[in-house]
């Protein structure tokens, strides 16, 4: 079906495929910003905010490998019985990280981590070890909804990926306005975000069921583990540099004169910044599912660039303006001292949009030829710019935390931005380790 000939793709067709999944990720997203915008409406706000951002920091860094399931999907699915493979694939995968989060949230290793390397108090512990252990289980419903949506895309059929959000987001809603009634406060958030992903998984493996139902039974070899395996590890470790952001930084920020404040705040602001800009990781999914020539490489590249700036011009209108203490105060609730600790770092992260849209279009071209080993290079690069630079806590212990943290993120991907695409530069250059071979001119009739 994709390899079938075809019109070269237009800035047309990549803003039909794309579009839908800026909305599915904003609503994905402002789940958190609608968890804490109610969090921050408890009586003990810092507490019950930085227990729910390190127990979903956990959550997020630690479960990230699932995160590249759609694209394995897009490269791998051919019939029925490869997507049972890539399901028991994920399946394995899944396996380590659940059992880390179990021991955070039941033994006594949860109490170091989040006591002794984040310095979080006592009341953050107790919360965040309960939060941990309710959000084990959305490893589970992420692996559901990753599979299918890899199979809604592949079908170029994004706009039902979108439906599911807005069931997702009507779902939480629901969950939010009965259970702090019920719970703490940090829990009821992590059992409102792991039920309103179950709906969202259940119901796009619901209008899904029609794409699984046209696969052929079978059609030819399947790929193997160690194939799969292969092609998905430099996407696991790209996924896991991504998510893994509030997981190092959070380590840094307990090194803080005020850890509670200062892992409340980033939590804030880190919400914040993948709700604005969390769309822009789909140019990945785009360029692997849509590019498949070097006309339609330089299509894209166009298309990314109209995209990173258009974000960028949302981000400067919004928080490098007054409207920034709307969004703090108005939408997020937040009262004066976290209000105030945050303004400067949504004010930086405009350099997180400037760079954040080339670096995913790069994996996404790099993914679609089934190149993914400069993917894992760069996603190393990542992890440790990250860590270097909030490792400036140390040196700086009265330093703003959430400020830190936006220019560790920003650091990241300017360096993988930099990176991949000095890669990109050295194929075209060299014929033999092009992405995609040069058009050859057609021939008139002297050259018959």
């Amino acid at each position: 079906m994709r390899d079938s000939p075809r019109a070269p793709v237009t800035l047309r067709d990549l803003t039909r495929f794309f579009l839908p999944l800026i909305f599915t990720t904003e609503l994905t997203q402002i789940s958190h910003s609608i968890i804490n915008a109610v969090l921050a409406r408890q009586e003990t706000p810092k507490v019950v905010l930085a227990a729910f951002a390190v127990a979903v920091a956990i959550q997020q860094s630690i479960g990230s490998p699932q995160w590249c399931a759609p694209q394995v999907c897009i490269s791998f699915i051919e019939d029925k019985r490869s997507l049972w493979r890539l399901a028991g694939f994920f399946l394995l995968v899944s396996v380590p990280p659940g059992l880390i989060m179990l021991a955070l949230a039941l033994t006594p290793a949860g109490d170091f981590y989040f006591g002794v390397l984040l310095g979080a108090s006592a009341e953050v512990i107790g919360q965040a070890k309960l939060a941990t252990l309710v959000l084990t289980a959305t490893l589970l419903f992420v692996l559901l909804r990753s599979l299918t949506f890899g199979l809604i895309m592949v079908n170029r059929r994004t706009l039902l990926i979108t439906y599911s959000s807005a069931v997702r987001v009507a779902s939480l809603i629901g969950f939010l306005v009965v259970l702090p009634h019920f719970m703490p406060g940090a829990v009821a958030g992590a059992v409102a975000l792991t039920g309103c992903i179950a709906t969202e998984g259940f119901f796009v493996a619901w209008v899904g069921r029609h794409f699984y139902r046209a696969l052929p039974a079978r059609k030819g070899p399947p790929a193997t583990l160690g194939e799969m395996w292969l092609f998905s590890w430099p996407l696991m470790m790209a996924h896991t540099a991504e998510n893994a952001v509030g997981f190092i930084i959070n380590l840094f920020l307990g090194r803080l004169a005020s850890p509670d404040l200062a892992l409340a705040a980033f939590g804030v602001v880190n919400g914040l910044v993948r709700v604005v800009l969390s769309p822009l990781r789909n140019l990945a999914q785009t360029a692997q599912t849509l590019v498949r020539s070097r006309e339609e490489l330089r299509t894209m590249l166009r298309f990314a660039t109209r995209v990173t700036l258009v974000f960028a011009a949302l981000v400067a209108v919004a928080f490098m303006t007054p409207l920034r203490r709307v969004f703090l105060q108005d939408v997020m609730g937040l009262r004066d001292e976290l209000s105030a600790y945050s303004e400067p770092a949504v004010m930086l992260t405009v350099l997180v949009a400037l760079f954040w849209g080339y670096a995913a279009t790069f994996r996404g071209l790099l993914s679609g030829v089934r190149r993914t080993k400069p993917i894992g290079a760069s996603s190393a690069l990542r992890l440790t710019l990250i860590t270097g630079i909030s490792s400036a806590t140390l040196l700086v212990p009265g330093s703003n935390g959430a400020v830190v943290g936006v220019l560790a993120i920003a650091g990241a991907f300017v360096g993988e931005t930099a990176l991949l695409g000095w890669t990109l530069l050295l194929r075209r250059r060299n014929p033999a380790l092009a992405l995609f071979p040069a058009e050859q001119p057609a021939e008139g009739p002297a050259g018959r």
